[in-house]
């Protein structure tokens, strides 16, 4: 799905690397283009990156991911690729609040629902031998998630 380098010394390299025409680097690029030509809102984002930098919950890991810093930058980037009309699909690992309530909707309704029972695994959300993604897609103005877990 996607692989990433980082490392630290005189200079800093975080690095991600995608497979060709991966919807993440058009992404990428459609935010990247979008701070270049609007200087006001690349000076917000800068604003909001170094008050997460300053915040030491930001940098707890969970499942090897910096959650907090993540989720601090998330509305923000949201509102930005809204703007720009991204809508590709991406199939990402759940992270943030919208993207684990969607898991668990879907496991609820296409699973559990027609037996009427409580999802009985969903325990395993919180544990760190699983882990469970999204397909995000736009479909009539409303994005659209389907599930997975591994």
């Amino acid at each position: 799905m996607h692989y990433g380098f980082s490392t630290r010394g005189e200079l800093a390299v975080n690095l991600h690397v995608y497979e060709e025409w991966h919807p993440e680097i058009e992404l990428n690029l459609c935010f990247r283009d979008y701070l270049r030509n609007n200087i006001a809102v690349r000076n917000e984002y800068e604003t909001i990156k170094y008050k997460l930098l300053q915040d030491e919950l930001a940098f707890e890991k969970h499942n090897n991911m910096f959650v907090g810093y993540t989720l601090g930058k998330d509305s923000f980037i949201r509102k930005i690729l809204q703007q720009v009309g991204f809508n590709r699909l991406r199939f990402l690992r759940c992270t943030h609040h919208v993207e684990w309530s969607a898991a668990k909707h879907f496991r609820q309704k296409y699973f559990f629902d027609n037996i009427s029972v409580d999802d009985p695994y969903e325990w395993t959300f919180n544990h760190l031998d699983h882990e469970h993604v999204v397909l995000l897609s736009k479909h009539r103005g409303c994005w659209v998630c389907t599930y997975s877990t591994f």
